[in-house]
């Protein structure tokens, strides 16, 4: 979403992906090989909040195993077994909305090259930049985010397609509140030049460990556990057919921010079961008012 941390809170994520069949090389509409069959990579996310509507973070990523064909007599040399460490990227956002139902936020994101084994091919010959924005609406017990973003890269030559510039896009839905949060994201790729759109349809479900096992602790109560998957479309490479991904992601920050576990007594001013009644004066704080013109204002039904 378009929400930013504020200052001294931090967010931190690590999370084990599978990846299936993420590059296949082909001439025309003809599979020639699998180039990468299977991936299976880990995640680390960090980002702090700055101060004054800044945010600044990062991702390292890191292939654990790859598997894939032997495509040596089409010249390609066999990806199988490469570990590496992808490139790194660093990213800064800068808050223009910051209002209870509406977020709104400008970021961009720089990739490095410093991979350690371009042939497991998960780097970028030169610095990439992908300045972009990102919106989040609260509308009740639902969440919806989206976000934008153009990636400058030098061509890159990688089956028989030249990849460059491409415009990034995602968008989701994910219940704001409850131990069990269910969500439904999608993101796509679209190339400036010559080449193919890629998508993926994802779908799964956050735990939050402080509701799940009863516990009041601030750090509980931010911290969660994530499985996500879904199939890919499009012959785009990079986009696999399906992937998994597990993860548990926990830190410091405001318990009355979007998607946070709370109580009604800790945030008054929120207004937890979407009947437009605010916390402090909901006498039914987590059961919605049905307006059945007998006391419309209790907040109870």
């Amino acid at each position: 979403s378009g929400a930013v941390l504020k200052p001294a809170e931090f967010r931190l994520a690590l999370a084990l992906q599978l990846q299936r069949d993420p590059l296949v090389f082909k001439a025309g509409n003809t599979t020639l090989g699998t180039l990468v069959r299977n991936r299976v990579s880990l995640h680390l996310f960090g980002a702090v909040g700055l101060g004054a509507g800044f945010e600044m973070g990062g991702r390292v990523d890191a292939v654990a195993s790859q598997s894939g064909e032997n495509l040596a007599k089409f010249g390609i040399a066999s990806t199988a077994g490469s570990a590496a460490f992808a490139d790194p990227e660093l990213y800064g956002r800068y808050s223009i909305i910051d209002h209870e139902k509406l977020t709104l936020a400008l970021q961009a994101v720089m990739g490095l090259p410093f991979s350690s084994n371009s042939a497991a091919l998960v780097n970028e010959r030169t610095v990439t930049l992908m300045p972009g924005v990102s919106v989040g609406s609260d509308l009740g017990p639902w969440l919806f985010a989206f976000e934008a973003g153009f990636r400058f890269r030098p061509a890159t030559r990688v089956r028989a397609e030249n990849l460059t510039h491409e415009t990034v896009l995602r968008a989701g839905v994910v219940r704001s509140r409850g131990m069990i949060r269910p969500e439904i994201a999608w993101q796509g790729t679209i190339p400036a030049g010559a080449g193919h759109m890629g998508n993926e349809l994802l779908a799964g479900l956050r735990m939050n460990m402080g509701l799940a096992f009863g516990s009041a602790s601030r750090f509980a109560r931010a911290t969660e556990v994530f499985l996500i998957g879904g199939p890919g479309i499009g012959d785009s490479p990079g986009t696999p057919r399906f992937r998994v991904v597990l993860g548990v992601a926990g830190g410091r920050s405001d318990p009355c921010a979007p998607g946070t576990a709370h109580t009604p007594v800790e945030c008054p001013e929120l207004h937890d079961d979407g009947d437009g009644v605010i916390n402090r004066l909901d006498q039914c704080p987590l059961e919605p008012e049905d307006q059945d013109n007998f006391q419309d204002a209790d907040g109870c039904p």
